[in-house]
């Protein structure tokens, strides 16, 4: 089922088109005015067929869920797409002649279409490169998960397009950072792929549902997913608590409560006084 609306924080669930001619009166409360509003539901309201490179990185139970159900997005959540689209378009104006750009292309695996659009490819250079907008660069070479990406990529285009390099640019606000991805063979992408492009099928379908997203992927239920608290996916409770190490500050700060306690509890003259003024109680 395609995304209908935003879950607007004043208004609740609301169409696109409410939201619209709302935000056109220039008098909504929310931080997000009409054209940009009016983006990000052009970006949502895409015709999408196929099973998408995106799609087999993503969790594969939220890819199915999407499916079948008419969603709701905040425009928080739909912001990072179409910020990302942003890039994408000014990247696609400004390209040389000789470059393949936004070009969509379709191969199978075990005969199930896979469709993907990759941002650029340079055939005099046998490059493919890859966009991508992020609250901060990465320090030590490119994501996992965007590297299988490219690598996907060159796999989908290898009959019109001999690829050997990969390269992905990432952009913050500071700046941006190129880096060099490392190829993967066919066949190691095809063994990634192919058990998740059945386990797509099977649920587009209307079949069982793909299994919940393990660990390496659960990023993406702490507020990045609709689904996190859906009944089809982890329940009303939600997924397992979030666990991550904790930062030197955060650890710094627990250090001086744990020391403050300590010191109190063996000198209770220490604790602070809860009467109040005039000797009440």
């Amino acid at each position: 089922m395609p995304v209908i609306g935003f879950d607007c924080p004043y208004k609740g669930k609301v169409s696109f088109e409410f939201c619209l001619a709302d935000a056109a009166t220039q008098k909504q409360p929310c931080q997000f005015t009409y054209p940009i509003l009016k983006g990000m539901a052009a970006n949502e309201e895409k015709e999408r067929t196929g099973i998408h490179v995106t799609s087999l990185l993503n969790c594969l139970r939220k890819v199915v869920l999407d499916h079948r159900h008419d969603l709701y997005v905040s425009p928080e959540q739909t912001y990072w797409a179409f910020r990302g689209q942003l890039a994408h378009s000014i990247v696609e104006l400004a390209q040389t002649e000789s470059a393949v750009v936004e070009q969509t292309f379709t191969r199978q695996v075990e005969g199930i279409p896979i469709v993907g659009t990759p941002d650029v490819i340079y055939p005099d250079r046998a490059l493919l490169v890859d966009y991508k907008t992020t609250a901060m660069t990465p320090k030590k070479g490119p994501y996992p998960h965007h590297v299988l990406q490219v690598n996907i990529y060159r796999w989908l285009v290898q009959k019109q397009h001999r690829i050997n390099r990969l390269e992905i640019v990432y952009l913050d606000m500071k700046g941006t950072v190129r880096c060099q991805a490392p190829l993967m063979t066919f066949k190691e992408v095809e063994e990634f792929i192919a058990p998740r492009a059945r386990l797509l099928k099977e649920g587009l379908a209307g079949g069982e549902l793909p299994p919940q997203v393990g660990e390496e992927g659960r990023w993406q239920c702490w507020g990045y997913c609709s689904f996190s608290k859906h009944e089809d996916c982890w329940g009303p409770d939600g997924p397992p608590e979030r666990k991550r190490r904790e930062t030197k500050t955060e650890s710094r700060k627990r250090a001086i409560r744990k020391s403050y306690a300590e010191r109190t509890d063996k000198n209770p003259a220490k604790k602070p006084s809860t009467k109040k003024e005039g000797g009440g109680e």
